[in-house]
């Protein structure tokens, strides 16, 4: 986890499959207090509702195959934050989600 210039709180998780490893997650955040996660392989089917309380969820789901999820990323940002989230153009084979910060005022 890293605490920037920013004060934020950033933890990286790479889960191979988020919806199994919620509790686990729930508890790192709780351990933690992350302000943003940033998820690689969830595992996510789209429409697939993902919620984690005080988080906004973001997230760019694969789907080679619809019965097997694979692959993704996900952003979970405290809600609390002043954000918004950018439409991630086709990036080939790279896979990404993107989310703005506003910084906060002076």
């Amino acid at each position: 986890m890293n605490l920037g210039r920013s004060g934020l709180r950033i933890a990286s998780w790479n889960d191979n499959g988020v919806s199994s490893c919620k509790i686990e997650l729930q508890d790192f955040i709780n351990k933690h207090s992350p302000d943003i996660i940033l998820i690689q392989e969830p595992h996510l089917r789209p429409g697939v509702n993902f919620k984690i309380p005080n988080f906004t969820t973001f997230r760019n789901d694969r789907t080679p195959i619809p019965t097997h999820p694979s692959g993704g990323t996900a952003i979970l940002i405290k809600s609390s934050l002043k954000h918004h989230h950018i439409h991630t153009p086709s990036l080939g084979a790279v896979e990404a989600t993107v989310v703005v910060l506003s910084p906060p005022p002076r």
